[in-house]
């Protein structure tokens, strides 16, 4: 997560969030990035320090009532993942 600032006091603030997933076969990493955003939250707890947010279970890109990108995830053991940004970028990078 980054907060980037403009303007002539650094009054003009952006949020950008980031994050870097191992791939399921473990042969590459799938890079998503979200910039402008708008709101963001991780709602949950951790199982045990092991299992932690368990398995990526299912996500939802849709658009939102103020026309941006929101992102969900579930997580394993419940936990939730909201983003509203600008846009969402995808790479992924071989290992």
């Amino acid at each position: 997560m980054s907060e980037t600032a403009t303007g002539s006091r650094s009054e003009k603030r952006l949020v950008e969030i980031a994050v870097r997933l191992l791939g399921a076969y473990q042969d590459g990493y799938l890079e998503l990035s979200y910039p402008g955003v708008r709101s963001y939250s991780f709602l949950g707890t951790l199982d045990s320090l092991e299992t932690a947010h368990g398995d990526w279970l299912v996500d939802e890109v849709r658009l939102s009532e103020r026309s941006l990108v929101h992102h969900e995830v579930v997580f394993r053991n419940g936990s939730r993942w909201l983003i509203e940004a600008k846009d969402i970028g995808f790479r992924w990078a071989q290992i």
